[in-house]
């Protein structure tokens, strides 16, 4: 599965690269250190999963996902973020998020959640 990281934080990125780097079946397509970055990259790599900081230059992560996530390309947007609060949440969800983690406490469940979406390719591609 093709990944792209949206974080504004070098160390943030360079984490998520280095803790994906580990799962196989996972290919990480781009980097992206702001919002609008992001959303010209998504459209450019049109990959399986996006994972998204809320707190970014030029277009937030909540713009960011009104602009890629659509009906007619379906991908996976993991938001990671130290936003963490009720109405982060659910205005997320209302635009199409997957996965709304906290930064802090969570950040490793990205490893498990792409590990789960592997397996779950894995099972729907034997059964096509």
């Amino acid at each position: 599965m093709r990944v792209l990281i949206a974080d504004d934080s070098e160390i943030i990125r360079e984490k998520l690269k280095d803790l994906l780097n580990d799962v196989e079946g996972i290919e990480i397509v781009d980097i992206a250190s702001d919002g609008l970055e992001s959303v010209e990259k998504f459209w450019k790599h049109r990959p399986d999963i996006v994972l998204l900081d809320l707190n970014m230059p030029k277009l937030d992560g909540i713009q960011v996902l009104q602009n890629i996530k659509t009906n007619e390309f379906p991908m996976v947007v993991i938001v990671i973020t130290n936003y963490c609060n009720e109405y982060y949440r659910e205005v997320c969800f209302q635009h199409g998020a997957d996965y709304f983690l906290d930064k802090s406490k969570e950040f490793f469940k990205v490893y498990e959640i792409c590990e789960q979406l592997i397996l779950e390719k894995k099972q729907q591609d034997s059964v096509n």
